[in-house]
């Protein structure tokens, strides 16, 4: 099974962090989370300026971690 953990609270936040801790002993984990805290705008979508996501290697029981430069919507 494939899970997919997502936030508007950033890469770094410690909800996230607890999370992948709890789930650690399922199959496939992947993150995809804004590169910093963004829940003041967590409705909000990026439109005018592209995107860009960077993969993080930091988390060994995380199958692929990407950190997303924009809003999270």
């Amino acid at each position: 099974m494939s899970i997919l953990l997502a936030n508007d609270d950033g890469v770094d936040a410690d909800g996230l962090r607890e999370l992948v801790d709890a789930l650690s002993g399922l199959d496939d984990l992947y993150i995809s989370a804004p590169s910093k805290n963004r829940s003041g705008v967590g409705m909000s979508i990026t439109l005018s300026e592209p995107l860009h996501a960077k993969r993080h290697d930091d988390w060994p029981r995380v199958t692929e971690h990407w950190a997303v430069d924009g809003n999270p919507a």
